[in-house]
Order: C-alpha cells, then sequence, then structure tokens
C-alpha cells in the first residue's frame, strides 16, 4: 500500500507539473527523472529525446561530473543495438538488462562505468506507435527490474509523452491565435483605409497619413513616409 501510494502521488505530481509547463517540457523531464530513481529503487537516471536521427540526453538524475562528461563524449548518438536507448529505439519496447558487463550486444561499458551503471531499464517514449525518446532508470549493483518498476516506468514514458503533445499543441494554438490576431489588424487597417478614401475624395493626404500610420504599426517598425512620383521627381506625401 506504501509503495502504490508514493507511485500515485508521483504520477500525480507529474501530471501537475504538466498542467503548470505548458511552454516548457524541462520541468516535466526533470521530475520524472527524479520520480524514476526514488520509485525504481534506482541510483541513476536519464531522458532522452529522439529527433528521427539522433539520440539526444535532455535530462538526467544523480550522475557526477565525470559522468555526465562521459555521457556527452556519446551522446547525440544515433540508434544501435550497443545502447540500451538505441536499442529501446529501434525495438519501440522495453530494453532490460540485469547486467551490462554480460549482456553480448551492449557495448559501452567505459560509459556504463564511468557512470556507475552494472544494470539498466530502458522504456521507449512512444506518439501513434513512433519512437520520440527513452526514459532509463539505472543500478549500480547488477539484478533484474520487477515487473511493477518496469510498468511504473512505462507510465513514466508516457506521461512524457503527454508533456510533449500538450506543448507542442499549446504552442501551436498561440502561433494560431498570433496569426489570427494580425489578420484581424490588417483586415481593420485595411478597412480604416478604405473608410479613409470614401471620406476623402478631394484629397489624398488623409489616405496617405492613415497608410504610413497602419505599416508602422502592422510591420513592427519605427518610422514609415509615403512618396508620390511625378514621372521626375519624388515628393514626400506623408510620414509617421
Amino acid at each position: 500500500l506504501t509503495v502504490a501510494l508514493e507511485q500515485q502521488t508521483a504520477t500525480s505530481e507529474i501530471l501537475r507539473v504538466i498542467s503548470s509547463s505548458q511552454t516548457d517540457v524541462q520541468p516535466v523531464f526533470d521530475t520524472i527523472v527524479r520520480s524514476a530513481v526514488r520509485l525504481c529503487d534506482g541510483l541513476f537516471s536519464a531522458l532522452y529525446q529522439f529527433d528521427g536521427e539522433l539520440l539526444h540526453d535532455v535530462a538526467h538524475h544523480n550522475y557526477t561530473p565525470e559522468a555526465l562528461e562521459a555521457e556527452h563524449r556519446v551522446f547525440p548518438a544515433r540508434p544501435s543495438r550497443a545502447l540500451g536507448s538505441g536499442r529501446a529505439i529501434l525495438e519501440r519496447a522495453v530494453v532490460h538488462i540485469p547486467d551490462v558487463e554480460l549482456d553480448p550486444e551492449y557495448q559501452h561499458q567505459a560509459l556504463s562505468r564511468a557512470i556507475g551503471c552494472r544494470s539498466g531499464l530502458w522504456v521507449p517514449m512512444l506518439r501513434e506507435g513512433a519512437p520520440i525518446g527513452v526514459i532509463n532508470v539505472e543500478r549500480a549493483e547488477p539484478g533484474p527490474f520487477s515487473d511493477d518498476q518496469i510498468e511504473l516506468l512505462k507510465t513514466f514514458a508516457d506521461q512524457a509523452v503527454i508533456a510533449i503533445e500538450n506543448v507542442r499543441l499549446f504552442k501551436e494554438l498561440e502561433a494560431r491565435n498570433r496569426d489570427l490576431t494580425v489578420a484581424l489588424e490588417q483586415q481593420t487597417a485595411t478597412s480604416e483605409i478604405l473608410r479613409v478614401i470614401s471620406s476623402s475624395p478631394t484629397d489624398v493626404v488623409p489616405v496617405f497619413e492613415t497608410v504610413a500610420r497602419s505599416a508602422v504599426r502592422l510591420c513592427g517598425a519605427l518610422f514609415s513616409a509615403v512618396w508620390t512620383f511625378d514621372g521626375e521627381l519624388m515628393h514626400l506625401s506623408a510620414e509617421h
């Protein structure tokens, strides 16, 4: 019951961070790696994002400066079976290595030794079946992770995907709203210029002045001017 309560509290905390971090996934990633270490009896944890070509280390917990230096010599990295994270991307499935020293395909023992890792669990982050990242938790001693710990890390992976999607959709909505606002401002300015044209049938200066003012406001500029050309010379007709 105590373990179940701790897991429920952790997942609730991650969801709370997701709801309060609509424009930035980093606080969510940092919360996930801390929770993964605590609830999976791990010593280290890391989270990687996959851009379609390379894996990038974007969050980690409890790494020493020496471990981070070794990590940065390997990542960004292309997914391969030589790394647990790469294997999780390629297989789109959980990778569980009870002892990296005995795994025949694992080829980064130098990295594992720098981190202090002997056993590891890597869970892919999948969006509509496509891998977009990996969550990893590691221990200093060899041995398997429990089924409950594997399921918990899969839940964390799902929450990381939710956070990424949440930020992406929020930024898209912001961009769409900005576009709508700009379009409305442009339409309003055009209507204003047409109104001035209709009310100044014998004088173009008010139209030119309205155009200059609107140009500054809608183009994010500081100055604007309208010149007319009589066939030989240019004449300043309005400025703002």
